[in-house]
């Protein structure tokens, strides 16, 4: 990806494609360049792009800017949504970086609730309390690691 000089960089390191688990996140100020390349690579390993599966979106100043048309070389039209999830819930936003943390409150919530449910009548309150750091509390902590907090969000997370 150096070669074609379309990725970004920082401290003169590329930092275009980051790549966890399944996931690969292509970072570029011309979307359609580097997807291109990719694509071409892609294309050497008998593979592809799922369009299916991928999204492009802005995060910065023109996070709200009608963005052009992104296609694969198999022909599939990206999508340019107002968040995706990435492990974490990611939302297009004006100059930073920032995360949806109604999906992990959900979950919580919804994992507490089924937790108590089943043995909430029957089980002591400690047992209650280990089975919610071990099934609920995971969730949470992954999220709270990979997503800065604004002040606001700060303080409703410290509810839990």
């Amino acid at each position: 990806m150096q070669s074609c000089g379309c990725g970004c960089y920082v401290r003169n390191v590329c930092v275009s494609i980051l790549l966890y688990a399944d996931c690969v996140l292509l970072l570029a100020p011309s979307v359609q360049q580097l997807l291109y390349e990719c694509d071409k690579e892609l294309q050497c390993l008998d593979m592809s792009i799922n369009v299916k599966k991928s999204v492009c979106m802005r995060i910065g100043a023109r996070y709200n800017i009608n963005s052009s048309r992104i296609s694969a070389l198999n022909g599939g039209e990206i999508i340019w949504p107002n968040d995706m999830g990435l492990g974490v819930q990611i939302t297009a936003s004006n100059n930073k970086f920032c995360c949806l943390l109604c999906n992990s409150k959900r979950s919580f919530n919804g994992g507490f609730n089924c937790i108590f449910d089943k043995v909430g009548g029957i089980a002591s309150e400690n047992v209650i309390i280990e089975l919610l750091k071990a099934k609920c509390l995971p969730g949470l902590y992954y999220e709270l690691q990979a997503c800065p907090l604004n002040k606001s969000q700060s303080e409703v997370w410290s509810t839990y």
